[in-house]
């Protein structure tokens, strides 16, 4: 299989502002440090939806266990969000130049500081017993020629040492995209779109890029449910609000 991070040289100068600081060492290291402080990282957050605390109904909790009000009145039906991003610049371009360009040197910049936040979440023996990417229609991935969230999955899974089950996990509707509906439309957009054909272990964790509203990853969730997965994590790169 072609290793997607030997394609690319590491770059000595910054991708964002263009210095020269970066450590060429490291695969990650293609922004300068000044750059890496400006990154819109996930601190305070709903730990099940994943939404900015300041943006939701606050409860008397602080901090990681924190839960909005929102998920107190109506609980999706996964048990955590974990992101390592607000989905805002630079990391919105980002992800959109991995997705539609194939800019891969983007990659473990991303999955590096998601597999951080990861690490700092769990206990060891808390980790989930394998991870499933969000899966492309047939058509989509023919087009694009490769799924970003099974990249990411991949990535993460090596680093923690856990299982991807990504065969007998499909998309069998084409759907419309989601941006332009309204929240119904969005969700019969979505519905039956998921068809899980292999057995699933009580804990795992679904992989996507982004999380706009939550209802991809929550169709994926009911599906995992029906087979056998009872807890159930979200992982993405980045969580998008105010959609």
């Amino acid at each position: 299989m072609l290793d997607l991070f030997k394609v690319f040289k590491i770059p000595t100068d910054c991708y964002l502002c263009g210095c020269q600081t970066v450590a060429a060492q490291s695969q990650a290291a293609i922004i300068c440090t000044d750059c890496h402080q400006q990154l819109p990282l996930t601190i305070s957050a709903c730990k099940t939806c994943g939404l900015p605390l300041h943006l939701t109904t606050r409860n008397h909790n602080n901090g990681e266990t924190a839960v909005c009000g929102e998920c107190l009145k109506n609980s999706p039906p996964y048990n955590r969000t974990i992101s390592a991003f607000h989905y805002e610049a630079p990391i919105s371009e980002f992800i959109t130049q991995l997705k539609f360009s194939s800019q891969f040197q983007l990659l473990p910049l991303l999955c590096d500081y998601l597999t951080e936040k990861i690490a700092n979440s769990y206990d060891s023996f808390e980790l989930p017993n394998a991870i499933i990417p969000v899966p492309l229609h047939s058509k989509k991935l023919l087009e694009r020629g490769f799924n970003q969230s099974q990249l990411i999955a991949d990535r993460i899974a090596k680093i923690l040492n856990l299982k991807t089950i990504s065969k007998g996990v499909k998309k069998i509707k084409m759907t419309s995209a989601q941006s332009g509906l309204d929240a119904v439309e969005r969700k019969g957009n979505l519905k039956n779109s998921f068809q899980i054909e292999c057995e699933l272990p009580e804990h795992i964790a679904i992989i996507d890029d982004v999380v706009t509203t939550g209802m991809t990853v929550a169709e994926l969730s009911k599906q995992a449910r029906l087979i056998g997965a009872k807890k159930i994590d979200i992982w993405c790169l980045a969580r998008a609000y105010g959609v």
